[in-house]
């Protein structure tokens, strides 16, 4: 009976392991989008950031095409910024405020 859960909690934690490895695999390789808060507006015809400021420094992959404001950026792995429809469900980048000493 020790031998049979020794052997089960064996094969468990070589699962665990495996399963931890692809899936941070995956995470750094595979799903490298990130919204980073910008949004094109049609009032402004320009690019803004969720705070309303206007873009002063870009870093695009091609100069966007969007007409309207179904438009976000996102970046993908140090490649630049592209556009993509901002309906699309994608991880995002978080501002940190200061450090308060």
């Amino acid at each position: 009976m020790i031998y049979t859960a020794k052997i089960i909690m064996k094969y468990f934690i070589f699962f665990i392991f495996y399963f931890i490895f692809f899936f941070a695999f995956y995470l750094r390789f595979m799903d490298t989008n990130y919204w980073i808060g910008l949004q094109y507006s049609n009032e402004k015809y320009d690019w803004i950031w969720v705070d309303g400021k206007i873009v002063t420094y870009d870093d695009w992959q091609r100069r966007p095409s969007a007409t309207d404001n179904t438009y976000c950026a996102r970046v993908k792995r140090e490649r630049g910024w592209k556009e993509l429809y901002c309906d699309k469900v994608i991880r995002f980048v978080c501002e940190r405020g200061r450090r308060m000493s």
